[in-house]
């Protein structure tokens, strides 16, 4: 009867011991459950045993929620011109139209650090405010990016002011999600990352006691995972590693 026949043939204990002799004196191979299970993930697959747990690992999935947020008020000074009718005023010949705008950057979906206008206000400090004047608008534009206003005087100069409130796109809250992983000897793990994920992390412990982890998309630094591939969809994005280790040095 050949070795493999015999190594087959007994039970883990004795499989066990077997290896641990041939291996040349393994005097304390049962002494630690952990060095136990180290070294049965390395068992060579051709005498028939096969145990392929190699560790534990959680992907960290962190969400952010946000919300515009006022931060400032922006604003435009504006004078007019002398436009006080003395006589012949039938049809209000002096009437003269003025416009106001104040900006900021192009239009794009909001992200963190965008910011908007909102609440166009159109005031007259000083001057004949009471008459002699028509406002017609104080709004902000269509993307936000601007607030403009239009009036016009037929009076002596006025002194008007445009303002518009400031809103920045911030985070507000954090939602965490950790779903707990299987890492398996020669083996992929397939990782689903939402698109409204602000992160994704994965982190563990090999059987070994070897600590890991890295950003999902990256490599990973410690060696023990191989990006293989990345798919992208409406819902989110989807990668699968390669585990690689532990090795076999049997």
């Amino acid at each position: 009867m050949s070795i493999l026949e015999k190594v087959k043939n007994h039970k883990l204990a004795s499989l066990l011991v077997f290896i641990g002799a041939v291996a040349g004196g393994f005097a304390a191979f049962t002494a630690a459950s952990k060095d136990i299970a180290s070294f049965i993930v390395c068992l060579p697959q051709n005498i028939g045993f096969k145990i392929e747990y190699a560790g534990e690992a959680t992907l960290k999935i962190i969400k952010r929620n946000h919300e515009w947020k006022k931060i400032s008020t922006i604003e435009r000074m504006m004078s007019t011109g002398n436009h006080h009718c003395s006589n012949n005023c039938r049809g209000e010949p002096t009437r003269t139209n003025y416009k106001m705008q104040v900006n900021l950057s192009d239009y794009k979906e909001p992200t963190i650090g965008d910011r908007q206008l909102r609440g166009a206000k159109l005031e007259c400090l000083s001057g004949p405010c009471g008459g002699w004047n028509k406002v017609y608008y104080a709004k902000t534009t269509e993307n936000m990016q601007s607030a403009i206003a239009s009036f016009d005087v037929w009076s002596k100069p006025t002194t008007w002011k445009l303002t518009a409130e400031v809103y920045e796109y911030r985070p507000v809250s954090e939602e965490i999600t950790e779903t707990p992983l299987r890492v398996t000897t020669n083996g992929n793990v397939l990782l689903s990352v939402p698109s409204d994920a602000y992160s994704a992390i994965v982190n563990g412990t090999m059987e070994d006691d070897e600590v890991f982890a890295f950003d999902v998309g990256q490599p990973d630094k410690s060696g023990i995972f191989e990006l293989l591939s990345k798919r992208e969809s409406i819902d989110g994005n989807e990668y699968i590693y390669k585990i690689l280790r532990p090795k076999c040095d049997l």
